[in-house]
């Protein structure tokens, strides 16, 4: 399951005065681990790329929890 993080944010329009929250979708630390994991193996469990397949990993399920 998908972490949910509200935060409030101040509306564009001066005028308006009113706040909003806005909601962002970010995949759990479990699910980043899981992807990351199964891109090391893809690429021959090659080490040192830890965190280039963490951070590819996070782009990939941001994406995926868009859609």
């Amino acid at each position: 399951m998908a972490k949910v993080t509200k935060r409030k944010i101040k509306n564009a329009e001066p005028d308006a005065g009113n706040r909003r929250e806005q909601v962002t979708i970010e995949p759990t630390e479990e699910q980043i681990r899981e992807r990351a994991y199964q891109i090391f193996v893809d690429h021959g469990r090659v080490r040192g790329h830890d965190l280039e397949n963490w951070e590819q990993a996070q782009r990939e399920l941001r994406v995926e929890l868009v859609k």
